[in-house]
């Protein structure tokens, strides 16, 4: 009975590989063009990695194999690149624009339905609605705005130097990008008497760490331990992201009216 059913494991685990290697057969394709880890490619599996040593691996491998390197995280293959010309044909094509499940699920979880996260023709329709928002002659109103917080940075700095406190500097580049941010997308200026910027910068920092953890740790493709992680070690995170959004729904409402009404 035993013999049997080690060998229906064994027959169920080949029969998966054999379905995944030919689910992964384009992308195994390419794999003989760029430079790979032959046993992943072979055992259509790799590591899994944490959000905290993704990036100093990924650029150690870059550093290793060249631009283009076909590799697998867990189950999933990806390609990583660092070469121009691949990621301008990718970005820049009309074809690729449905996103990866494994990553934009994560998005989509924290952020819900939006031009992130979008797919396919709606993501297409949604960003061609955007385009005039990101002309270089709307971009280039913003340049007083960037003047004026940066000079507010070298005077923050100079203070906190002065007073002897030695904040990083990483503090305050958060209140500076969530500063500029706030005027810049939403039109509303951060008003220091009725909002704690450090407290607010704080928290959109855990927000993205949320986000981050959502894309890049496979254990929360699992809907159970996501929906667990949201409402426990997550929960901070998940309010700051709904209060963000009220706000931005509340600015665009606003925007609304004024449009009508002119």
């Amino acid at each position: 009975m035993s013999l049997v059913l080690i060998y229906s494991v064994i027959g169920l685990l080949v029969i998966l590989w054999i379905g995944k290697r030919w689910q992964d057969r384009k992308a195994i394709g390419l794999a003989k063009h760029f430079a790979s880890n032959k046993w992943q490619i072979l055992l259509g599996f790799g590591p899994l990695l944490g959000p905290k040593v993704m990036l100093k691996t990924f650029i150690e491998i870059a550093h290793n194999n060249g631009k283009n390197m076909m590799l697998y995280m867990g189950p999933y293959i990806f390609l990583l690149t660092s070469d121009p010309a691949v990621i301008k044909d990718v970005t820049a094509s009309k074809q690729c624009i449905d996103k990866p499940a494994p990553v934009y699920d994560g998005f989509s979880n924290a952020l819900s339905r939006g031009l992130i996260t979008l797919q396919g023709d709606h993501w297409s329709r949604d960003r061609k609605i955007m385009n005039p928002a990101f002309k270089v002659k709307n971009i280039l109103t913003f340049i007083p705005i960037f003047n004026r917080k940066a000079n507010a940075l070298i005077e923050c700095i100079d203070e906190d130097i002065e007073s002897g406190r030695k904040t990083l500097l990483l503090h305050f580049l958060r209140e500076m990008t969530l500063n500029i941010s706030s005027e810049t997308i939403i039109g509303r200026q951060f008003d220091e008497t009725e909002h704690d910027i450090k407290l607010y910068s704080q928290r959109c920092t855990l927000a993205m760490e949320y986000i981050c953890e959502l894309s890049t740790n496979f254990i929360y493709l699992n809907g159970f331990v996501r929906d667990i992680a949201k409402k426990t070690i997550f929960k901070e995170s998940s309010e700051m992201i709904d209060i963000l959004h009220s706000v931005i729904v509340e600015v665009s409402k606003l925007k609304h009216v004024h449009i009508l009404r002119n």
